[in-house]
């Protein structure tokens, strides 16, 4: 089935093709093999489709291959947006000139087009490499307002979205354990995306996770694909891993004699595979009032919903950032509620939102956005601003 997403690459791949090589001064024999890579690229999704089997979340084919497919395609996403700014400074140099009388021709076609083509594969090369490396440790404080004195300076360690597949095996996801425990965390927060695919193809090279110590414990929530990847196979796995999985629940702990919620939502997701929908109210019955709850869900577009409850902060990933500093960003965070990543103050809670661990295979490309591991500080504050 041809996925609608394909039409709009194959869009952008055509516009390309019209900005940049029909104007060049060649042969329609070259124009039309130069224009032949930028539409195979747009096919990217249809080949993994084709040659990865059912499960478009997690396609069984090497990494290198997917890697490739992916540089490809990032070239030709930049390359459209190169080509729009070119097409856009050009008709404004054309439209001053026609307020003086003169029409300018543009000459050079040629050289703007090899050049922006160069710039365009660099950013697809340099831009893939970003995804693929092991996130950075990013320190954030949370400030409180009353938190008991047993709270003071409680590390926390979140880890978002590391989807673990096909592209980022076995020595990716130890690093980012090891990463991860080097902190010495207080508590460890696994916020969703942990994997894609199921047990009998990803569990060997997710095992090194089952490694993550915090001397309060690990807890974790599902996000969308552990659902895709079969949560009812994985569910037994992670609990045999010690992870506290908090699917529409909390738990009450007791830390230097202070009380702490920690609660977790399942994501929007379950419902499509007959499992209960995200639960806030479910999840925090039985809080003790004025107990500082932390809600983790996967999802940031539900924090508004969850503000509603007394929730003193949530955490939550799902969104990558927006991977592209700029029209990523905004374009993510229009579809998940104006959230993207960092900070937010949403009605009496606060909301962070990672970066995310990780990389998705289906789009392997981060500019200006790193992925992270997050290690959270809480700590008193008089007033209820950060």
């Amino acid at each position: 089935m041809f996925h609608l997403f394909s039409c709009f690459a194959l869009i952008l791949s055509l516009y390309v093709c019209l900005s940049l090589i029909l104007p060049l001064r060649l042969s329609r024999y070259w124009k039309v093999l130069l224009s032949l890579p930028l539409l195979l690229a747009a096919l990217k999704n249809e080949v993994l489709s084709a040659f990865g089997g059912p499960m478009f979340f997690a396609p069984e084919l090497p990494g290198w291959f997917l890697i490739l497919l992916s540089v490809a395609f990032n070239t030709l996403l930049m390359l459209f947006f190169l080509a729009l700014l070119k097409d856009l400074a050009l008709s404004g140099v054309r439209i001053a000139g026609a307020f003086r009388g003169k029409r300018i021709r543009i000459r050079h076609a040629g050289t703007i087009s090899a050049t922006l083509a160069g710039i365009a594969v660099f950013l697809g090369i340099s831009g893939t490499a970003c995804a693929l490396t092991v996130p950075g440790v990013r320190e954030e404080t949370l400030l409180v307002e009353h938190l008991p004195a047993g709270l003071e300076n409680l590390r926390i360690a979140l880890v978002a979205d590391i989807h673990c597949s096909a592209v980022n095996r076995e020595p990716y996801v130890r690093a980012v354990a090891e990463k991860t425990n080097a902190l010495k965390p207080d508590l460890i927060f696994l916020l969703g995306d942990l994997v894609d695919g199921t047990p009998a193809q990803r569990k060997a090279d997710l095992v090194p996770l089952s490694g993550l110590r915090a001397k309060y414990g690990v807890f974790g929530i599902t996000g969308n694909h552990e659902y895709f990847s079969g949560w009812e196979s994985w569910r037994p796995i992670f609990r045999e891993w010690g992870f506290r999985m908090l699917v529409n629940r909390g738990e009450l702990l007791r830390i230097n004699g202070a009380p702490l919620w920690i609660a977790g939502v399942a994501d929007h997701a379950a419902v499509r595979f007959g499992f209960e929908g995200p639960d806030p109210e479910k999840a925090l019955n039985g809080c003790p009032g004025g107990t500082v709850a932390l809600l983790l869900d996967h999802r940031p577009g539900n924090a508004a919903e969850n503000a509603e409850y007394p929730v003193t902060a949530q955490f939550s990933g799902h969104t990558h950032g927006g991977m592209i500093a700029g029209p990523g960003r905004a374009l993510i965070a229009h579809f998940n509620g104006g959230f993207a990543g960092g900070w937010y103050r949403v009605g009496r809670s606060r909301l962070y939102v990672s970066r995310g661990s990780g990389l998705w295979n289906g789009f392997i490309f981060r500019i200006g956005i790193p992925s992270e591991i997050t290690l959270l500080t809480l700590k008193r504050s008089p007033s209820q601003s950060r």
